[in-house]
């Protein structure tokens, strides 16, 4: 349940940063792999951020994507925003410009300002049909993370 995956990520968090609790980042990476498995957003972007550095776990870039985008239809805007710089440069998806637009805008809605700038500087080389197109795109991921 929600509240388990909560819970979980709570106590994931306690063993990361070493509050309440010694740190210790692997019994981090258990309650985090946990959360995230039940859905957690932040659990799934923590989990990412792991696989992509290769720290906690070996690097998996489709693991990586996966869990980014779990996290970022669930509404977490740091995802989001990240999603849209990954689909922008190509780094472990093909680069794809209203991919791209669509999470940044996602997270510039919900006020993430590095967003903002990112998603107008991509405008600039976008046609007046694919930044539509991107907003079309945008919409429909709102309305099914809502």
């Amino acid at each position: 349940s929600q509240g388990d995956a909560e819970s979980e990520s709570l106590l994931g968090q306690f063993y990361d940063k070493g509050e309440l609790v010694r740190q210790d980042r692997a019994i981090a990476l258990k309650w985090m792999m946990k959360a995230a498995d039940h859905g957690d957003a932040n659990a799934n972007l923590w989990v990412a951020k792991a696989s992509e550095n290769g720290k906690l776990l070996p690097q998996d870039n489709e693991a990586v994507i996966r869990r980014y985008c779990a996290s970022a239809n669930a509404g977490n805007l740091e995802a989001q925003y990240l999603l849209g710089l990954k689909y922008g440069s190509g780094s472990g998806v093909p680069r794809n410009d209203i991919e791209a637009y669509a999470w940044l805008n996602l997270a510039a809605a919900s006020g993430y300002r590095d967003a903002v700038q990112r998603r107008d500087e991509l405008s600039k080389s976008m046609t007046a049909d694919q930044v539509l197109d991107a907003q079309k795109v945008a919409r429909e991921r709102q309305k099914i993370s809502n």
